[in-house]
């Protein structure tokens, strides 16, 4: 089986962590996730390279101006100050130089920017489930209710992205969920 890049996105509370996590506990051999940059702080928790890898602003500028950056948004920041967080080619090749699949979480404008890189070694898969089944995801991680409320919302914009992927699966059971996403990596 030749190495790819997969990407998983959906909606928050439909699980993409667990599916992937489910993955690589099933399949060591076959996945390792590919760790993103950001230029935020680093949690009391965190570890570089082992969570992200963490950079300066100004190192994070300057991997875009190189192209090792090729996709990239600042969440919480100005677009000019950062943070920034965003998807670069040395990551990749760390992974699939090692024979396994690249996998992470991926936005839809990382899917985008993936499919026009990638074209051959690339597979974005879209994970949904029951919005009701989801409401009840995000109120079991102690979310208020205005989070549940804005996390609801943001359901119906990542649905209408749903052409942007190659699969949409259903996450009705974590583990069947990983092996059917793991059935279409190996076609």
């Amino acid at each position: 089986m030749k190495s790819k890049i997969v990407t998983i996105s959906g909606p928050s509370g439909v699980g993409k962590s667990t599916v992937i996590n489910k993955l690589m506990e099933l399949f060591p051999e076959s996945y390792e996730r590919f760790l993103s940059y950001t230029s935020r702080p680093m949690r009391d928790y965190e570890k570089d390279g082992v969570h992200y890898h963490f950079i300066s602003n100004s190192d994070f500028k300057k991997k875009m101006k190189e192209k090792e950056i090729f996709e990239y948004h600042c969440r919480h920041g100005s677009e000019e100050d950062g943070p920034y967080w965003g998807m670069g080619h040395m990551p990749l090749r760390i992974v699939l130089d090692k024979g396994k699949n690249a996998i992470n979480d991926v936005e839809v404008k990382g899917v985008i920017a993936l499919k026009k890189l990638y074209p051959k070694k690339y597979v974005s898969i879209f994970i949904t489930a029951d919005r009701d089944e989801i409401e009840r995801r995000i109120m079991g991680r102690g979310a208020n209710k205005e989070e549940i409320t804005h996390r609801m919302s943001e359901f119906d914009a990542y649905m209408a992205e749903i052409e942007n992927y190659d699969h949409v699966v259903s996450n009705d059971n974590v583990e069947q969920c990983a092996r059917k996403i793991h059935a279409i990596i190996c076609v």
